[in-house]
């Protein structure tokens, strides 16, 4: 029972650390941090935005603030 949780904890915990040193190496700062670099707060705006725009769409707001995330990211990106 517990095996299983272990071994996401330690993938998940990897694939984050993995994730954090590209898109520091990417932006080539070492202090980037979601809510400094404005990923956390475009996925807050967006799902801010599904709540009230598109109420029907409230159970995949989750989804549209990844995508809003992810968009960011790519932006940052290709800007830095």
């Amino acid at each position: 029972m517990r095996a299983p949780r272990v071994i996401a904890a330690l993938l998940s915990g990897a694939g984050l650390g993995v994730s954090g040193v590209m898109f520091g190496s990417a932006t080539k700062s070492r202090l980037n941090d979601p809510s400094v670099m404005g990923i956390s707060s475009s996925a807050c705006v967006v799902n801010i935005a599904v709540a009230m725009f598109a109420p029907a769409l409230v159970n995949f707001s989750a989804l549209f603030a990844a995508f809003a995330a992810l968009l960011v990211c790519a932006l940052i990106f290709f800007l830095s």
